[in-house]
């Protein structure tokens, strides 16, 4: 029996997902497993940080994190522009992901949007 997703009056059916065996031994294929369902995921909280600077947009980012950590991942738009934005928002990524306690799984750029995936550890 195929699961439904129910959406409005139409209904269609869950995609099947299988990248082959994500066993404990094999954290980045688990990781790569994550990121493809947050790519997938067109509902997961999201911060549009359009028009801000650099230093608000940080801020508003670190408190964003902070508020949805229970999350599997969350999405951060950070528009195309010059890029200064993007790279104030990467460069933050970067530094917390290698912080010694930090919660970020991990955070990848996404090839279609002006925006990144961030995955947070389970």
């Amino acid at each position: 029996m195929s699961k439904h997703h129910e959406r409005g009056q139409h209904s269609f059916p869950a995609p099947e997902i299988s990248l082959g065996d994500s066993s404990p031994e094999d954290p980045k294929r688990e990781l790569e497993r994550r990121f493809f369902v947050a790519e997938m995921d067109h509902h997961c909280p999201t911060i549009d940080l359009h028009g801000m600077d650099r230093e608000t947009a940080i801020r508003e980012l670190d408190q964003f994190i902070a508020n949805n950590i229970s999350e599997e991942h969350v999405r951060v738009v950070f528009g195309l522009g010059t890029g200064v934005l993007e790279k104030a928002v990467l460069d933050y990524l970067n530094r917390e992901s290698r912080r010694e306690g930090s919660e970020l799984a991990g955070y990848r750029r996404s090839v279609r949007e002006a925006s990144c995936d961030i995955i947070f550890k389970k």
